[in-house]
This record gives C-alpha cells, sequence and structure tokens, in this order.
C-alpha cells in the first residue's frame, strides 16, 4: 500500500522547497491553503555574523485591503498596517525577541493577525547565509509531523523548531539522533516530552541528521526544520547557507510531485523523501 509522503528537494544553493503546494483553487474548494487571517511562527536560529534583523512580508491577496497586526508578545513588540491586493509589506523583526538560540524552551513566538486573507513569508538575511519560508495559516497546522534537514556540515548543527498555538500542548519528539535537551541528553528514538503554552516555543538541534524525527502533540503545533549553516550537494564543498522551511503536518501531504531542474546546472539535482509510514512505494514517474 502506498501511503502519503512529502519530497524534500534541496538545489545547490542549499535552498529547500517541500512538498507542500497549495494552488488557486484551494480557495474556492474550501480545502486548506498558505492564505489565512491567522499565522502562529518564530525564527529558527541563524550565523550570528552582522545580527541582521529578520523579517516578515505579508502580501495582500483580496480586493479589500487587510489590516494586518504583528505582535511578538514575549517583548511587547507590535506593529499595525494595512496592505492592498498584490502589495507586499516588509516587516523589520527585533532578532533578539524572535530568533531561537540552542536546544531548550524559549518564549519567542510570534502572532499575526488580519482582517482579510493574507500570505506571510519569514525571511532571514545575514550576512553570506539566507533563507525565507512560506508561512502556514493557523488552520492548517495539526499535530503530527516530520522534520527535514541536511546531513549538518561542520560545527554547524541541523535543529527543529516547535510553536505552541494553545496553552498546555503537550508535544512528543522522537528524535533520529541523539541530542541535548534544556541540559539533558536523549539518545536516539528516545522521546522527548514538552509542555508548551500559546507562543512559547522550542528548538532541538543535534550534530547530526535530524530529518525523520517524529513530532506529535495533543493540539495544534506550528513546526519549522533545516539547519543553522549548512553545504549541500557538489561533493559538500563551497558555499554553503540557512536554511529553513515551515513544516505541513502529515495530514496535508501529497502523492504526486512536479519540480523543475536548476537552469545550466549538470550535475543533476538532490532530492530527500520521507515517509509518513512503513511500506511506502515510491516511483519516479
Amino acid at each position: 500500500m502506498t501511503f502519503w509522503i512529502t519530497a524534500l528537494y534541496l538545489l545547490s544553493a542549499n535552498f529547500l522547497l517541500k512538498g507542500y503546494l497549495a494552488d488557486s483553487a484551494a480557495s474556492n474548494t474550501g480545502a486548506r491553503d498558505n492564505k489565512g487571517t491567522e499565522f502562529i511562527l518564530t525564527f529558527t536560529e541563524n550565523l550570528q555574523r552582522d545580527e541582521h534583523d529578520a523579517k516578515l512580508q505579508a502580501v495582500g491577496t483580496t480586493q479589500t485591503p487587510a489590516t494586518v497586526t504583528v505582535e511578538a508578545p514575549a517583548v511587547g513588540f507590535t506593529t499595525t498596517f494595512n496592505v492592498s491586493f498584490g502589495e507586499v509589506k516588509t516587516v523589520d523583526l527585533p532578532r533578539v525577541a524572535v530568533e531561537l538560540r540552542g536546544s531548550g524552551v524559549q518564549d519567542k513566538g510570534i502572532h499575526v493577525t488580519a482582517s482579510e486573507e493574507i500570505t506571510v513569508y519569514g525571511v532571514f538575511t545575514e550576512s553570506a547565509t539566507s533563507d525565507a519560508f512560506l508561512a502556514l495559516p493557523t488552520d492548517v497546522l495539526g499535530t503530527e509531523h516530520f522534520a527535514s534537514c541536511s546531513p549538518p556540515s561542520g560545527s554547524f548543527p541541523s535543529q527543529i523548531g516547535v510553536v505552541g498555538t494553545d496553552d498546555g500542548t503537550t508535544v512528543s519528539i522522537v528524535p533520529k539522533q541523539g541530542v541535548t535537551f534544556d541540559g539533558l541528553a536523549y539518545a536516539a528514538g528516545q522521546t522527548i516530552t514538552v509542555t508548551l503554552d500559546r507562543l512559547q516555543c522550542l528548538q532541538l538541534q543535534s550534530d547530526g541528521d535530524l530529518t525523520g524525527s517524529h513530532i506529535t502533540s495533543d493540539k495544534s503545533v506550528a513546526v519549522f526544520s533545516g539547519n543553522l549553516f549548512v553545504t549541500v550537494g557538489n561533493g559538500r564543498s563551497g558555499s554553503g547557507d540557512h536554511i529553513v522551511e515551515m513544516v505541513p503536518p502529515v495530514d496535508t501531504w501529497g502523492r504526486q510531485f512536479v519540480t523543475v531542474p536548476l537552469k545550466k546546472r549538470t550535475a543533476g539535482d538532490v532530492f530527500r523523501v520521507i515517509a509518513a509510514r512503513d511500506n511506502t512505494q515510491v516511483r519516479p514517474c
């Protein structure tokens, strides 16, 4: 039997694109997509080179302008603005307030609300190490996720970030590698259980590849995964980057994926495929 899978596509520029596809027809059929009126997110750790701030980009998707509020409650940060159809508004966020650092529980959740549906992107542009992710609205979030990372290079870890959307959320993580979390050592396969309140976060880091780590919760959570900094492909030499994506929950996964090769790339492309269930059959078309 073939079960739902998600594909992780690693480009030579170290950019991750996960197999979560939301097309324009989704909003017309009631299917979950990437447009929404509420988002909860955070930023996983990037290299601290020039201490550039993280950014959010809000894009208007309706003919009626949307009033958008962005909050980082732990530090009292809030800003409100309007965004029109097709317009992009960028918000600079105080890095110290929103970037997760190390392995542990931290109060660094970000809350975005809008009067009309918008799309939201997180952008983390540090000196020579940058990435961006598509934020998923709260009506898309779920309770089962698998991490997608890259094998670490150098001393920079792979990492997982989780944000609670409700108080008293129990989160369980079964890591694929040994980790240290909140000062305690856990072996690969040993369950880590944490209780998160709304907008409370955890970050889990490992010197090994955390891909395939299983994250479950009793209430919906926002999950992120990737690497603090990594070199991908090409014999793992050359330039590296911070990589991160917001992870779609298992119940949004699909069975067919379309990719486009990079222009002028002759070394081929790298794919990572994660199966949610045993005995999953994966076939190229």
